[in-house]
């Protein structure tokens, strides 16, 4: 059996392409001589995906070609899933492709939503949607509570696979002692409202109005005027969204532009050593988002001992556990992630467990070896 897999890589810096390059890059999957990889990225910036043009196509044919090319020596396709209409669109050309051809199909979901974009369509793209998926052999999601989002249209076989690191990347930071600096929270992710960048600077200013500079926020990631994650969103939130959101972007760019007025840092995107430094300079981490499925800044921040404050979206109530790792607060709930933040930043010692809870954590359940392993034994020998 030889295998191809379809699979985005960074750029852009999103989290498809963070999980593709770790496992591409692992030792488990580089060393073999019967994987075959094709990068399969269309646009370089986030903010172009699911969008057309003449560029688009050229290059959506230049990666078709090559998928033919290779699919004829391999056995199994292992591709990315997209949620969204252009995106689905592109992946129903391999998967109608190697349906045809008598191929296996393997499909990786990468995000927690999917039924909202199905429910999302017209009774004809639907029913185009289940034929489409009718032909994936094995659908593999993050969490055993994300398998209910295509029990509704897909009768196919679904396996769990979390999302992995190479741990001789990241070395453990020790807690340092706050007499001299400020308590640092670091959030990494686009600056959006899908992605809880509101909320937190919600939150956040309740901080620094009640400690001042003794308290301090870097956040990174790409910065855009309009939200490219809407549609990932439930129906309810993309509706409190819509009722005041000029007004919610306006607080978030206000921010970004005069952050240094409240102690805090906008690197801008951050990948590699200058990412890493980040880590070693913040004492938790905070993504409170509307929409995951596995974050991987949440997976990394483990890796570096840093306790998480996220929500429960996703698998990421799989991942933190409140109280052990991390704390799960409510969507939209400033008041609670202000209480979580602040009771992290009061009491080092739960800090420290946290931390070393997360330590422990990545090494038992997230070494992309292992994951590299879990994924080969998915997909049919």
């Amino acid at each position: 059996m030889n295998y191809l897999f379809l699979l985005p890589y960074p750029p852009p810096l999103a989290g498809p392409e963070l999980i593709a390059k770790e496992l591409i890059e692992s030792d488990f999957i580089k060393n073999r001589n019967d994987v075959i990889i094709v990068k399969s990225n269309i646009q370089l910036f986030n903010k172009y995906k699911g969008k057309i043009n003449v560029g688009v196509i050229i290059r959506l044919i230049k990666v078709y070609c090559k998928f033919i090319f290779y699919l004829f020596r391999t056995n199994c396709v292992f591709l990315s899933l997209n949620s969204n209409k252009t995106g689905f669109l592109r992946d129903s050309v391999f998967i109608i492709t190697c349906w045809i051809l008598n191929k296996k199909c393997i499909a990786q979901y990468h995000g927690s939503h999917f039924s909202y974009f199905f429910y999302d369509q017209n009774i004809f793209f639907r029913h185009f949607i289940k034929r489409v998926l009718s032909r994936i052999d094995t659908v593999i999601v993050f969490s055993e509570t994300l398998k209910d989002m295509f029990n509704k249209i897909y009768e196919g076989k679904l396996e769990i696979l979390y999302n992995g690191l190479n741990l001789n990347n990241y070395k453990y930071k020790k807690i340092k002692n706050h007499d001299n600096r400020p308590f640092t929270i670091l959030f990494l992710g686009h600056l959006t409202y899908s992605k809880g960048f509101y909320d937190l600077i919600f939150a956040f200013k309740m901080l620094y109005k009640k400690y001042g500079d003794n308290v301090s926020l870097i956040f990174a990631g790409e910065n855009y005027r309009d939200d490219p994650r809407m549609d990932l969103l439930s129906e309810k939130w993309r509706n409190k969204f819509l009722i005041n959101g000029s007004k919610k972007a306006g607080v978030c760019s206000d921010f970004i532009i005069n952050c240094k007025e409240y102690n805090s840092i906008y690197p801008g995107i951050v990948s590699g050593e200058k990412k890493s430094k980040l880590f070693y300079k913040s004492d938790i981490f905070v993504l409170p988002s509307y929409s995951e499925g596995l974050s991987m800044g949440c997976l990394e921040a483990m890796a570096f001992g840093l306790p998480v404050i996220t929500t429960p979206v996703g698998a990421m109530p799989d991942v933190i556990k409140n109280g052990e790792n991390g704390f799960i607060t409510p969507i939209s709930d400033h008041k609670k992630l202000f209480e979580n933040i602040e009771q992290l930043m009061n009491q080092k010692e739960l800090r420290i467990k946290m931390g070393n809870n997360n330590i422990q954590a990545v090494k038992e359940k997230y070494d992309i070896e292992n994951i590299a392993e879990r994924l080969l034994n998915i997909l049919p020998s």
